[in-house]
């Protein structure tokens, strides 16, 4: 009987962990072990979320031993961690739930943009009209490229994967290129379009959407009388 309990003693004795194999976790994490130790005198504010997470990993014979036979401050420190855990929880999702808003009013403020450029610009043709009497027939073409813009724009924020946007410098290149062209578009934009010979013409032509609100900044009804005047 007593070889019997001397062997469940050393059982029980061998399944113990050592203070090293208790500590190995906590030490692994920076400012755990300090952090640890001030729990011991009631101060919680070290507790980090890494270090509850070591806490918690613990295996229960552990607890006597970080916390020197002190089993009401390893239930606080639990306690602790859990509302460390759970505010940290709370704050993340609070932080995605606000990076989906920022998300949306960024979007929001695009789109209204865009209305309040389109809106401005279709005013600025009416009155461009009026002043110059254009004919039934121009009318129709300026406005016919002008709900192309629209279009375009509308698709442009609709589109999830679209093509790089150009950059002046690529819009301008081949109109540098002609002789006079990057002139003749200056003097369009003031309404002089009888600069633009047919190898400028050619050039606009060939040039992407995305160029003509970089060449003609805010005035898409100018877009449209240059490649009417060019067609």
């Amino acid at each position: 009987m007593a070889l019997l309990c001397h062997h469940q003693s050393e059982v029980q004795a061998a399944q113990k962990p050592s203070p090293v194999a208790c500590w190995s976790s906590i030490n692994k994490v920076q400012g755990c072990v300090d952090a640890v130790k001030a729990a011991t005198k009631g101060d919680y504010k070290g507790l980090s979320k890494d270090c509850c997470l070591a806490i918690y990993g613990l295996i229960d014979d552990c607890f006597p031993i970080v916390f020197s036979g002190k089993p009401d401050i390893a239930v606080l420190v639990k306690d602790a961690c859990a509302m460390v855990t759970f505010r940290l929880q709370n704050l993340e999702r609070k932080i995605d739930s606000t990076m989906d808003i920022i998300a949306e009013l960024r979007q929001r403020e695009s789109v209204y943009r865009t209305a309040f450029v389109l809106t401005k610009a279709e005013t600025e043709v009416k009155q461009f009209v009026i002043k110059t009497k254009m004919g039934t027939k121009q009318i129709v073409t300026v406005m016919f490229f002008f709900l192309s813009v629209i279009m375009a724009l509308l698709c442009h924020h609709q589109s999830e994967a679209q093509a790089p946007i150009p950059t002046p410098g690529d819009c301008f290149s081949s109109i540098k290129k002609v002789k006079g062209c990057a002139d003749a578009v200056k003097a369009a934009t003031k309404g002089h379009l009888l600069r633009l010979v047919k190898d400028c013409c050619h050039v606009i032509n060939d040039l992407a959407d995305d160029c003509f609100p970089i060449i003609f900044p805010g005035k898409p009804y100018i877009a449209a009388l240059v490649k009417h005047a060019c067609s």
